[in-house]
């Protein structure tokens, strides 16, 4: 759905079309874990109407182009996704991070 204002300026005759800035912007069901962490990302974006892409880099070397992307970090450390919204010519974007850890070790087995 396309945010459209429409203002009219009656005495010169004039039709003015302003465009909603979209404005970027997700949420993780995980920000947090052990390896391996299965993060699926929503994306909360406003503003950016039925034509925009959302561009996803997903700080672990993979970018993808969709809505809602879902990622499996498998190596410990801190990852920086970024959200890159664009609508027409304008543009947005948010970023967040991921933190993994060490998975737990497996279980140890004697004779």
């Amino acid at each position: 759905m396309t945010q459209t204002l429409l203002l009219t300026i009656l005495s010169i005759g004039y039709c003015v079309v302003l465009r909603a800035q979209p404005i970027a912007g997700f949420t993780a069901n995980r920000e947090a874990g052990s390896s391996p962490l299965v993060v699926q990302f929503s994306n909360q974006t406003t503003g950016a109407g039925g034509g925009a892409t959302y561009h996803w880099d997903l700080g672990n070397g993979n970018q993808v182009v969709a809505m809602n992307p879902q990622a499996i970090y498998t190596i410990p450390g801190t990852y920086t996704i970024t959200l890159t919204v664009q609508a027409g010519a304008q543009t947005s974007s948010a970023t967040g991070t991921v933190t993994v850890d060490h998975g737990s070790a497996g279980a140890v087995c004697s004779d």
